[in-house]
């Protein structure tokens, strides 16, 4: 797959992430107000997107990642991080669905979860899309 087909695949993987990111985002301000039935929907959510979440790192691990190597010296260093980073990622993403699934939390701090949680997959994205993806280092053939 040519590199600018695999970067726009992730991009837009990247915005169907940054939806999911809002609508958690929203769902902790519910639980904030103490909404009835609420901390069931952010659970409920919270798997779906760790499952959506796992599938993408998986994409990236098929289809990035093999790019990034064929793209030369530095690229390679870079596909290394990347799988390193997938591994802290899947570890968080794991404590994120544990975490919100967890009988004992109160709401608010199930809440303060999901915004650190959120603020750390965007971050991550932020910095992928401008190190991995970046057209310099992740480009097609002349």
């Amino acid at each position: 797959m040519e590199a600018s087909k695999i970067r726009r695949r992730i991009l837009d993987e990247h915005t169907r992430i940054t939806g999911w990111l809002a609508e958690l985002e929203h769902l902790a301000s519910r639980l904030r107000t103490g909404e009835p039935g609420i901390v069931e929907e952010v659970q409920k959510r919270a798997r779906e997107f760790s499952t959506f979440f796992l599938s993408h790192l998986d994409l990236e691990e098929r289809i990035l990642v093999p790019a990034l190597r064929r793209a030369g010296d530095e690229s390679t260093e870079v596909a290394q991080r990347l799988i390193e980073e997938h591994a802290a990622q899947r570890l968080l993403v794991k404590h994120f669905a544990e975490g919100t699934a967890a009988e004992t939390r109160e709401p608010v701090d199930v809440a303060k979860a999901v915004d650190a949680f959120v603020a750390d997959i965007r971050a991550d994205m932020k910095a992928e899309e401008s190190v991995e993806l970046d057209p310099t280092l992740l480009h097609d053939p002349d």
